[in-house]
This record gives structure tokens, C-alpha cells and sequence, in this order.
């Protein structure tokens, strides 16, 4: 469930005190998200520091005689012998090997790089396959298609620089620095921080159910992910998008292994994402325009003075992009579902002896951050091979 934060910067509580004024209760832990709530996320957060699922799971385990952890190893293909899976074929040190598989076979590479095995192997659509000279294993038109993901827009707004926020200047600089110390003396502080700290999970309707939109709050300035940098101090919303009606699919470039496979999200090609963006990015507005941010608020980085859908609409479409959430990629189904790539035990299709354990396997995208339902996953396909189903 992760662990909640010690020492969140100031202005995530104004995020938290303007959402809570404008109808959107406190809610810790987002465990009951039937309505719109606010609130701060837990963080996977360990001594300090950022705990990934190598951190959890493996690193812990890395003695074990079982194991072998094989590192700048690339897989080219699963191999097949008589419809069971026996194998991987992968490039490492500029040379191929082989791993032979005694019982099964678990992939996990990824969204994107799964169902580029799978293609590479013969195991996918077969018009696809057979353009790239790749011989049919087993015709699954499913693997590469239904790729969704969070398409996330990040609204951001100039403040002054002091404590309440990060920020590029001679203070914020020195805040730096004593966090720095802070965090090598006892590993507390700033440092420590997730910078996604506070997010709400609102609606871009009042008639709607259940939240379609998710915000997460950062006490700095994000643009380009982080990759250009503003002089001065500012804080940011992402405005996500919880249930796209916009899919892409991921397809082969060639059928070389060490090639990346081409990846089209076709965001945004739904109207009605868009419209539910423009609804967003307007009540984003509201919040930083609430009396919370008063004492810090300076004036709106990009869209000062952006006022009408039509212009809204373009900002949107302009300077969207990932929140690192893709999924669906070699969907699970049942029987009957031609577009399903794996039954709920996660074994492939058609194929004895193999198994895909990553979020791609997800039907559809879940209307909150992937990280720890892809541990889940992976958590319940080590109970399904370990109790032989």
C-alpha cells in the first residue's frame, strides 16, 4: 500500500486545502474512490529512498542458488518446439545464447517489448508477421493491439520563490543543499519527497458515476518531463485521463530482434478525450486560482490568458503526453475472445509452457497509477506457478 509521507513541501497542502474547499473531501489513501477526493499519495518510499520492485522482490533474493540475474541481455525470441515453449533465444556481449527452459517460460518485458517477443517468435498476427518473413507459430491478432495508456496534460504556474516550493533560485538552492545534508545525516527531509506529492481524483461531468480524471500535484515546475529547466520557483497539475476511449497498438519495425518495435498510442483521436481534457484543464485553473495558493500564486506559465475551448483544445493537443502508464498490450480474456492473447491463468494461447506477467495482460487500463497493480500481477502469477495452475 506504500507508506505515507513525512515531510511534504507547503504548498501540496494548499493543493489539498483548495480541493477540499471546492467540494473534493480529504481521502487518505484513495481507498474509497466511488466520489471525487483529494488527499496525499503514499509514496514506495524505504530508508529514505525510492523502493522499486527490484528493490522489494529480487535484490532480496539475489543469493538463492536458483537464480541467475543476467544484465545487459536482450531476448530475440521465445523458441517452440511442437507447440511448447522450450526456450530463449537472446543477444549478449554481441553474441546469441540460448536458455533452456525446464517447466515454463515467464515473460514480463514490458508493454511495449512483450508483444514484440511474442511477434518475433511467430506468436501474434499472422498478416504482420508473415510481412516481415516471420513464420506463424500461432495466429493471435490480439498481441500489440488494445494499447491504452494515461494521456496526462501538466498545467503549471509561476510563484515566488521561498520554502513552499522547489524552484531555481538562490534560495531554492540553498534549500537544496541543506536537504542534502539533512538527508545523509538521517536519511529525512526533502529530499525524500516523491514530487508527485498530493493529486485529487475529480469528475470532468457532474453526471458522471464515478472520477474520470486524475490530478497530481508537484511543488515545481514540470515542462517536458522535467528536461527544460525556468529560472524561478513554480508549482504544477498533471491532469490525467482515467478511462481513454482512445487506443494504438504496438507493431514490428522489422524482424531484426535488435530493432525497437514501432509504438503508435494514437492519442487523443477520440473527440471525447479531448472534451473531457478541456473540462479538466478548467477546473485546474480553478484550483490554482483558489485562495489557498494566494501568498505564493504569481501567474500561469504557458496559457496565461488562453481562454476559450478551441484554444484550450490546442494547448491540449500540443503538449499532452505519457504519465508512464501503458497497458493491454496482450490482453487477458476468456474463452470465446479472439482478441485475448492470455486465459486468466496468463498462459498464452496456443501454446503450452508460456506465461506473460506484466501489465500488458490488463483488458483495460485501471483508473489509477499501474505500479502496484503490475506487482500484483506479478504477485499472482508466482501463485499460480508455484500452486501448478
Amino acid at each position: 500500500t506504500g507508506s505515507e509521507q513525512r515531510d511534504p513541501f507547503a504548498a501540496s497542502a494548499m493543493f489539498v486545502e483548495a480541493c477540499t474547499a471546492l467540494g473534493r473531501p480529504q481521502q487518505p489513501g484513495f481507498d474509497q474512490l466511488d466520489s471525487e477526493a483529494c488527499g496525499f499519495y503514499r509514496a514506495t518510499i524505504r530508508d529514505g529512498e525510492r523502493c522499486s520492485s527490484a528493490d522489494a522482490f529480487l535484490r532480496p533474493v539475489m543469493h538463492r542458488k536458483n537464480l541467475t540475474v543476467l544484465t545487459g541481455a536482450r531476448a530475440g525470441s521465445i523458441l517452440v518446439s511442437q507447440g511448447h515453449a522450450v526456450g530463449v533465444r537472446y543477444n549478449m556481449g554481441r553474441a546469441w545464447h540460448e536458455a533452456l527452459a525446464t517447466h515454463e517460460i515467464i515473460v514480463c518485458a514490458g508493454v511495449f517489448q512483450t508483444p514484440q517477443l511474442l511477434m518475433l517468435s511467430g506468436i501474434g498476427p499472422s498478416r504482420e508477421l508473415q510481412s516481415h518473413n516471420i513464420p506463424v507459430v500461432v495466429d493471435l491478432p490480439g498481441v500489440g493491439a488494445n494499447l491504452q495508456d494515461h494521456v496526462d496534460y501538466v498545467m503549471t504556474c509561476k510563484t515566488r520563490a521561498g520554502p513552499e516550493t522547489l524552484g531555481v533560485s538562490a534560495s531554492g538552492g540553498k534549500a537544496i543543499m541543506d536537504a542534502v545534508k539533512q538527508w545523509r545525516k538521517d536519511r529525512t527531509g526533502k529530499l525524500t519527497s516523491p514530487i508527485a506529492e498530493a493529486g485529487a481524483f475529480i469528475k470532468s461531468r457532474d453526471d458522471l458515476e464515478t472520477p474520470d480524471l486524475q490530478l497530481h500535484f508537484a511543488p515545481g515546475i514540470v515542462d517536458d518531463h522535467g528536461r527544460k529547466m525556468h529560472a524561478g520557483h513554480g508549482m504544477s497539475i498533471h491532469l490525467s485521463l482515467l478511462k481513454p476511449n482512445s487506443s494504438g497498438r504496438v507493431s514490428l519495425n522489422s524482424g531484426d530482434p535488435l530493432q525497437p518495435p514501432l509504438i503508435n498510442p494514437q492519442y487523443l483521436s477520440h473527440a471525447d478525450d479531448v472534451a473531457r481534457l478541456v473540462a479538466g484543464f478548467k477546473k485546474v485553473r480553478q484550483l490554482f486560482q483558489h485562495e489557498a495558493f494566494a501568498s505564493i500564486r504569481r501567474k500561469e506559465l504557458h496559457t496565461r490568458g488562453v481562454g476559450n475551448d478551441d484554444a484550450i483544445a490546442g494547448w491540449i493537443r500540443n503538449r499532452s503526453d505519457t504519465l508512464y502508464h501503458p497497458v493491454g498490450t496482450c490482453r487477458m480474456g476468456g474463452a470465446g475472445d479472439a482478441m485475448s492473447v492470455v486465459g486468466p491463468d496468463l498462459k498464452v494461447n496456443g501454446i503450452d509452457g508460456l506465461r506473460v506477467a506484466d501489465a500488458s495482460v490488463m483488458p483495460r487500463i485501471i483508473s489509477a497509477n499501474t505500479n502496484a497493480a503490475a506487482m500484483m500481477i506479478g504477485w499472482r502469477a508466482g501463485g499460480l506457478i508455484v500452486n501448478n495452475r
